[in-house]
């Protein structure tokens, strides 16, 4: 239940995209940290139940990359959808696309409340930019309690992938990515943050997904 990338909460005003999520886990109901929507929570049982249910019924291979995965099992799919960075999937060979760099330090700390809210943050002091407290995300009660500092960095290729850098440069930089795989992979389709080089929150990452699933299935 410790977030390890920073908090991720589910905050939407669509109540279908509400209800389509609850329907595979329980959401407890989170009011703190500022969100305005209508509906916002935290899987009670944490994101990876949501997604082990989501994706039930469906063979899973991990621990290979894709072109390990295409080596083994030729022509794998008439479709093949791609979430990784698209410019890692064609070696980098137009350049890299940006990201910004974050880093994130965890402690337990031997007290039952440490800020009194699941996010506090910081702009006008000095690093962290934020603090996250975990046990408010569910209203865990206990003698300790977890928190994470975020700390903003500079980015260099090969550390971890964030938020996306969102100017023209790296917007340029993707269409060509995305002609390059028009050209070669036809039937490939790069979503989510990395394929799209877009910042989503968990909400909109999954209402993509549905809305991307309508568009191929309405033309198959």
């Amino acid at each position: 239940m410790v977030h390890k990338y920073g908090p991720h909460v589910f905050h939407t005003n669509q109540k279908d995209l509400w209800d389509y999520v609850n329907q595979y886990t329980k959401f407890l109901h989170f009011s703190d940290g500022g969100y305005s929507d209508k509906y916002v929570g935290i899987p009670a049982e944490g994101y990876d139940v949501l997604v082990r249910k989501l994706l039930s019924g469906c063979g899973v291979v991990t621990g290979l990359s894709y072109q390990k995965l295409e080596e083994a099992f030729q022509g794998i799919g008439d479709c093949v959808l791609y979430t990784g960075p698209i410019d890692q999937f064609f070696e980098y060979s137009l350049g890299w696309l940006e990201y910004h760099g974050l880093r994130f330090e965890e402690e337990v700390r031997n007290e039952p409340d440490y800020q009194g809210q699941a996010i506090k943050d910081c702009p006008d002091e000095e690093p962290p930019c934020r603090i996250i407290e975990h046990r408010h995300f569910t209203g865990a009660v206990g003698k300790k309690t977890v928190i994470t500092r975020e700390y903003g960095e500079e980015w260099i290729p090969g550390r971890g992938r964030y938020h996306p850098v969102e100017d023209e440069r790296n917007r340029a930089l993707h269409k060509q990515y995305l002609e390059l795989a028009k050209a070669q992979h036809p039937n490939f389709v790069f979503g989510g943050r990395m394929g799209e080089h877009r910042d989503y929150t968990m909400a909109e990452t999954i209402a993509a997904a549905l809305k991307k699933v309508k568009e191929l299935t309405d033309h198959s």
